[in-house]
Protein backbone atom coordinates (compact mmCIF):
# COMPACT_ATOMS: atom_id res chain seq x y z
CA UNK A 1 0.00 0.00 0.00
CA UNK A 2 2.96 2.29 0.59
CA UNK A 3 3.87 2.18 -3.11
CA UNK A 4 0.25 2.78 -4.12
CA UNK A 5 -0.13 5.81 -1.85
CA UNK A 6 3.13 7.26 -3.17
CA UNK A 7 1.82 6.96 -6.74
CA UNK A 8 -1.53 8.50 -5.78
CA UNK A 9 0.16 11.36 -3.91
CA UNK A 10 2.31 12.03 -6.99
CA UNK A 11 -0.69 12.03 -9.36
CA UNK A 12 -2.56 14.49 -7.15
CA UNK A 13 0.47 16.75 -6.70
CA UNK A 14 0.94 16.97 -10.49
CA UNK A 15 -2.71 18.12 -10.78
CA UNK A 16 -2.86 17.17 -14.46
CA UNK A 17 -6.20 15.42 -14.09
CA UNK A 18 -7.44 16.93 -10.85
CA UNK A 19 -6.28 18.38 -7.55
CA UNK A 20 -7.78 15.66 -5.35
CA UNK A 21 -8.87 12.06 -5.49
CA UNK A 22 -9.85 9.03 -3.47
CA UNK A 23 -9.29 5.33 -3.97
CA UNK A 24 -10.72 2.14 -2.49
CA UNK A 25 -9.07 -1.28 -2.66
CA UNK A 26 -11.02 -4.38 -1.58
CA UNK A 27 -9.49 -7.82 -1.07
CA UNK A 28 -11.32 -11.12 -1.48
CA UNK A 29 -10.77 -11.89 2.22
CA UNK A 30 -12.79 -8.81 3.22
CA UNK A 31 -9.91 -6.43 3.98
CA UNK A 32 -10.23 -2.92 2.58
CA UNK A 33 -8.03 0.11 2.08
CA UNK A 34 -9.32 3.66 1.65
CA UNK A 35 -7.23 6.65 0.62
CA UNK A 36 -8.00 10.35 0.16
CA UNK A 37 -5.59 13.07 -0.86
CA UNK A 38 -5.28 16.56 -2.22
CA UNK A 39 -7.96 19.24 -2.34
CA UNK A 40 -11.25 19.85 -4.09
CA UNK A 41 -11.80 22.70 -6.56
CA UNK A 42 -12.40 25.12 -3.68
CA UNK A 43 -9.20 24.21 -1.85
CA UNK A 44 -10.85 22.07 0.83
CA UNK A 45 -9.17 18.79 1.89
CA UNK A 46 -10.44 15.76 -0.01
CA UNK A 47 -12.41 13.43 2.30
CA UNK A 48 -14.58 10.31 1.77
CA UNK A 49 -17.59 12.66 1.78
CA UNK A 50 -16.23 14.89 -1.00
CA UNK A 51 -18.37 14.80 -4.14
CA UNK A 52 -16.11 13.94 -7.05
CA UNK A 53 -16.67 14.29 -10.81
CA UNK A 54 -17.43 10.99 -12.50
CA UNK A 55 -15.14 11.78 -15.41
CA UNK A 56 -14.98 8.81 -17.81
CA UNK A 57 -17.49 6.81 -15.75
CA UNK A 58 -20.13 9.20 -17.14
CA UNK A 59 -19.58 7.70 -20.60
CA UNK A 60 -20.65 4.27 -19.40
CA UNK A 61 -23.68 5.63 -17.55
CA UNK A 62 -24.85 7.60 -20.58
CA UNK A 63 -24.28 4.63 -22.91
CA UNK A 64 -26.40 2.37 -20.67
CA UNK A 65 -29.23 4.92 -20.58
CA UNK A 66 -28.98 5.36 -24.36
CA UNK A 67 -29.10 1.60 -24.93
CA UNK A 68 -32.15 1.39 -22.68
CA UNK A 69 -33.90 4.10 -24.70
CA UNK A 70 -32.93 2.39 -27.98
CA UNK A 71 -34.37 -0.90 -26.69
CA UNK A 72 -37.60 0.91 -25.83
CA UNK A 73 -37.76 2.52 -29.29
CA UNK A 74 -37.47 6.00 -27.78
CA UNK A 75 -34.13 6.64 -29.47
CA UNK A 76 -31.93 5.48 -32.33
CA UNK A 77 -28.15 5.77 -32.38
CA UNK A 78 -28.60 7.28 -35.85
CA UNK A 79 -30.79 10.10 -34.52
CA UNK A 80 -29.23 13.52 -35.05
CA UNK A 81 -28.80 16.16 -32.40
CA UNK A 82 -30.84 18.76 -34.27
CA UNK A 83 -33.93 16.54 -34.16
CA UNK A 84 -33.73 16.29 -30.39
CA UNK A 85 -32.48 19.65 -29.13
CA UNK A 86 -31.92 23.11 -30.56
CA UNK A 87 -28.34 23.16 -31.83
CA UNK A 88 -26.30 25.14 -34.35
CA UNK A 89 -24.53 23.70 -37.38
CA UNK A 90 -22.50 21.50 -37.54
CA UNK A 91 -23.56 20.15 -34.14
CA UNK A 92 -27.16 19.70 -35.35
CA UNK A 93 -26.12 17.01 -37.85
CA UNK A 94 -24.08 14.92 -35.38
CA UNK A 95 -25.52 11.53 -34.49
CA UNK A 96 -25.97 9.95 -31.08
CA UNK A 97 -23.47 7.30 -32.19
CA UNK A 98 -20.82 9.94 -32.90
CA UNK A 99 -21.39 11.53 -29.51
CA UNK A 100 -21.27 8.24 -27.59
CA UNK A 101 -18.10 7.11 -29.37
CA UNK A 102 -16.52 10.54 -28.76
CA UNK A 103 -15.92 11.09 -32.46
CA UNK A 104 -17.82 14.39 -32.56
CA UNK A 105 -14.73 16.58 -32.26
CA UNK A 106 -16.34 18.74 -29.55
CA UNK A 107 -13.48 19.18 -27.08
CA UNK A 108 -14.56 22.29 -25.14
CA UNK A 109 -15.38 22.52 -22.36
CA UNK A 110 -13.06 19.75 -21.20
CA UNK A 111 -13.47 17.87 -17.95
CA UNK A 112 -11.44 20.30 -15.88
CA UNK A 113 -13.23 23.30 -17.43
CA UNK A 114 -16.74 21.94 -16.92
CA UNK A 115 -16.78 22.74 -13.20
CA UNK A 116 -16.30 26.42 -14.03
CA UNK A 117 -19.67 26.64 -15.76
CA UNK A 118 -22.93 26.62 -13.80
CA UNK A 119 -25.08 23.64 -14.91
CA UNK A 120 -27.39 25.76 -17.08
CA UNK A 121 -24.41 27.16 -19.01
CA UNK A 122 -22.68 23.86 -19.82
CA UNK A 123 -24.78 22.92 -22.84
CA UNK A 124 -24.49 26.36 -24.49
CA UNK A 125 -20.74 26.22 -23.85
CA UNK A 126 -20.43 22.80 -25.51
CA UNK A 127 -22.55 23.85 -28.49
CA UNK A 128 -20.73 27.17 -28.81
CA UNK A 129 -17.39 25.65 -29.77
CA UNK A 130 -16.52 24.55 -33.28
CA UNK A 131 -15.63 20.83 -33.53
CA UNK A 132 -11.95 20.13 -34.13
CA UNK A 133 -10.97 18.16 -37.24
CA UNK A 134 -7.55 16.52 -37.41
CA UNK A 135 -7.59 15.88 -41.15
CA UNK A 136 -8.61 12.91 -43.29
CA UNK A 137 -12.12 13.35 -41.90
CA UNK A 138 -10.84 12.36 -38.45
CA UNK A 139 -12.16 14.40 -35.54
CA UNK A 140 -10.42 15.15 -32.27
CA UNK A 141 -11.33 13.01 -29.28
CA UNK A 142 -14.14 14.60 -27.31
CA UNK A 143 -14.76 14.11 -23.63
CA UNK A 144 -16.96 16.10 -21.26
CA UNK A 145 -18.44 18.30 -23.99
CA UNK A 146 -19.80 15.32 -25.91
CA UNK A 147 -21.24 13.88 -22.71
CA UNK A 148 -23.01 17.17 -21.98
CA UNK A 149 -24.63 17.18 -25.43
CA UNK A 150 -25.61 13.51 -25.41
CA UNK A 151 -27.11 13.89 -21.91
CA UNK A 152 -29.32 16.72 -23.19
CA UNK A 153 -30.38 14.54 -26.14
CA UNK A 154 -31.26 11.63 -23.85
CA UNK A 155 -33.36 13.92 -21.67
CA UNK A 156 -35.19 15.21 -24.74
CA UNK A 157 -35.78 11.74 -26.18
CA UNK A 158 -37.21 10.40 -22.92
CA UNK A 159 -38.79 13.66 -21.75
CA UNK A 160 -37.21 13.00 -18.35
CA UNK A 161 -34.34 14.61 -16.44
CA UNK A 162 -31.07 12.67 -16.53
CA UNK A 163 -31.23 12.06 -12.76
CA UNK A 164 -34.52 10.17 -13.19
CA UNK A 165 -33.21 8.21 -16.16
CA UNK A 166 -30.14 7.05 -14.23
CA UNK A 167 -32.14 6.22 -11.11
CA UNK A 168 -35.03 4.46 -12.89
CA UNK A 169 -33.05 2.62 -15.57
CA UNK A 170 -29.76 1.81 -13.83
CA UNK A 171 -29.77 2.16 -10.04
CA UNK A 172 -33.22 0.85 -9.13
CA UNK A 173 -33.02 -2.26 -11.38
CA UNK A 174 -29.75 -3.06 -9.59
CA UNK A 175 -31.45 -2.64 -6.23
CA UNK A 176 -29.47 0.50 -5.43
CA UNK A 177 -30.67 3.80 -4.04
CA UNK A 178 -29.54 7.12 -5.44
CA UNK A 179 -27.41 7.60 -2.31
CA UNK A 180 -25.72 4.18 -2.30
CA UNK A 181 -22.15 3.78 -1.10
CA UNK A 182 -19.53 1.44 -2.53
CA UNK A 183 -19.34 -1.18 0.22
CA UNK A 184 -17.43 -4.45 0.17
CA UNK A 185 -20.71 -6.34 -0.32
CA UNK A 186 -21.72 -4.14 -3.25
CA UNK A 187 -18.28 -4.48 -4.83
CA UNK A 188 -18.63 -8.27 -4.61
CA UNK A 189 -22.03 -8.08 -6.36
CA UNK A 190 -20.67 -5.83 -9.08
CA UNK A 191 -17.66 -8.08 -9.69
CA UNK A 192 -19.90 -11.14 -9.88
CA UNK A 193 -22.10 -9.38 -12.43
CA UNK A 194 -19.09 -8.42 -14.52
CA UNK A 195 -17.79 -12.00 -14.45
CA UNK A 196 -21.19 -13.37 -15.53
CA UNK A 197 -21.42 -10.79 -18.33
CA UNK A 198 -17.91 -11.64 -19.56
CA UNK A 199 -18.96 -15.30 -19.80
CA UNK A 200 -22.04 -14.30 -21.78
CA UNK A 201 -24.41 -15.29 -18.98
Amino acid sequence: MYRLTRVLDHVVSEANFGTGAQATVLWADGRSFHWCGGEDALGRPFTPQTLHPMYCCAKTVLAIVAANLVAGKDLSVDDVVGDLIQAPSPHASMTISELLSHRSGIIRPGMTETVIYPPRERLPAALGNKPITLGNDETAYSEAAASIVVAACLEAAADEPLESLVNDRILEPLGLGADFGLTAGLMSRLCSSIRRASRGV
